[in-house]
């Protein structure tokens, strides 16, 4: 039981990181017209490799720590990433998707 904790502790810290890092991308955006634009692709890239990066490092993690159960946290590691990418990226930037 104490390792299913432990894993869905792990699963909550990919909610946080994949906010903190959608956060530090937006900081840092270039938002000049056309720049954007342009830019998308790199920063969808670069988040891809973080999301990428966090969820293969947690996701063992979460199997080791909570045996078969951890199974369920770590296959839905990559849903925080997709779902704040989607959701977020639209509503800070409508008119990309106008």
């Amino acid at each position: 039981m104490c390792g299913l904790v432990a894993a869905l502790l792990l699963h909550l810290v990919q909610w946080v990181l994949s906010y903190l890092v959608l956060d530090l991308l937006f900081r840092t955006a270039d938002v000049r017209p056309g720049v954007l634009e342009r830019s998308l692709p790199l920063h969808r890239r670069r988040y891809r490799l973080a999301a990428l990066t966090a969820v293969l490092a947690v996701g063992p993690a979460q199997v080791c720590l909570a045996g078969a159960w951890g199974l369920v946290p770590a296959a839905a590691g990559w849903v925080p990433w997709w779902l704040l990418w989607r959701f977020a990226w639209r509503k800070q930037f409508p008119h990309l998707h106008a």
